[in-house]
């Protein structure tokens, strides 16, 4: 093996030991200095952006279990923390995935079922404009219209 494949096979190694480290902070509690150690994983092996999305995934997951659990709709009662911890790790692969419709729609999804409906619009316009012949697209654009149609109703947020 040659000099640079144990370079690039060190900072692979060192990424996931910050993915591992971040992901356990985030799961105590500790949002701020996670989400710090799975940018640094980042900035090591770019590549570990799939490892990171899927984290967030399965925060969400687990806030709608949660929040299920406790009787709320789309709009949370419970699972707020894991709710809140997927907003921020999809809002840090945004800024490094900027390009990529699914990471704005799944944000977008984040906002809006945290009751942040500009943050949601703006997420949703952007998976729409980097996708709009593709589902991406087609999904954020169907997510507007619900919003704007429940604004129109005066009922955003209503549980």
């Amino acid at each position: 093996m040659g000099f640079l494949n144990k370079f690039f096979d060190h900072k692979k190694d060192d990424s996931e030991n910050y993915l591992e480290q971040g992901k356990s902070l985030i799961l105590k509690g500790d949002l701020d200095e996670g989400v710090n150690l799975l940018k640094k994983a980042i900035g090591l092996y770019p590549h570990i952006t799939n490892q990171i999305y899927r984290i967030a995934k399965k925060l969400h997951a687990g806030a709608k279990s949660k929040n299920k659990a406790v009787g709320g709709n789309i709009y949370y009662s419970g699972g707020i923390v894991e709710l809140e911890s997927a907003i921020a790790i999809m809002e840090l692969l945004s800024e490094f995935e900027s390009n990529n419709a699914d990471v704005w729609l799944k944000l977008g999804v984040l906002y809006d079922n945290h009751c942040s409906f500009d943050k949601a619009v703006k997420a949703y316009e952007r998976a729409a404009n980097l996708d709009p012949e593709g589902p991406d697209g087609a999904e954020a654009l169907h997510n507007l219209g619900i919003l704007y149609f429940n604004k129109e109703k005066d009922i955003l947020g209503k549980k």
